[in-house]
């Protein structure tokens, strides 16, 4: 199983994006919080490298409150790729 760490200043939003990102996506915990962005990276790769998950720093408002937030998952879902009509 894997598992990622991430920083987002909208951390619902982060969850609905991943749950369209892999498949069985479960144990979703908000960490932590940070008023500053580099606070949050600092904190949340040392969370991934003691969980030995993957990191992942998404965009946001750098004056917002930053979450650093985990989850557990299988498998990137595939892109299914459609036939272009002719």
């Amino acid at each position: 199983m894997a598992s990622i760490v991430g920083i987002s200043s909208n951390p619902e939003k982060s969850r609905l994006l991943w749950q369209t990102k892999v498949s069985d996506m479960h144990d979703w915990l908000v960490v932590s919080h940070f008023p500053l962005q580099q606070l949050a990276i600092i904190n949340g790769l040392s969370y991934a490298d003691a969980h030995n998950a993957d990191f992942k720093i998404e965009t946001g408002d750098p004056g917002s409150m930053w979450y650093v937030y985990r989850f557990d998952y299988i498998t990137y879902k595939s892109k299914i790729i459609k036939p272009h009509a002719k």
